[in-house]
């Protein structure tokens, strides 16, 4: 029991040092616009793309309006939130 008590200090601690280090982070993550905030974190595959010229960003964007738009008619909206 004692060794529990000590490893749930340290974790604790390493989630205060851990907040403390994130805190500028953080507000600059949160003074960002929606639309940025969540697009910081896409699959490799936006990464990729967003590097490729206009027009196959521009095929590649319509493809995913039209996908999240049918998900959006099917009522299916958590499904619509994680294309990729």
């Amino acid at each position: 029991m004692m060794n529990d008590t000590k490893f749930q200090d340290i974790l604790k601690q390493a989630c205060e040092l851990r907040t403390y280090s994130d805190k500028k982070l953080r507000k600059r993550y949160e003074s960002l616009p929606i639309w940025h905030q969540n697009s910081l974190f896409s699959s490799n595959e936006i990464y990729k793309i967003r590097s490729s010229p206009f027009d196959e960003r521009l095929s590649y964007s319509l493809k995913l309006k039209e996908i999240g738009n049918s998900f959006y008619n099917d009522k299916k909206y958590n499904e619509g939130n994680y294309l990729k």
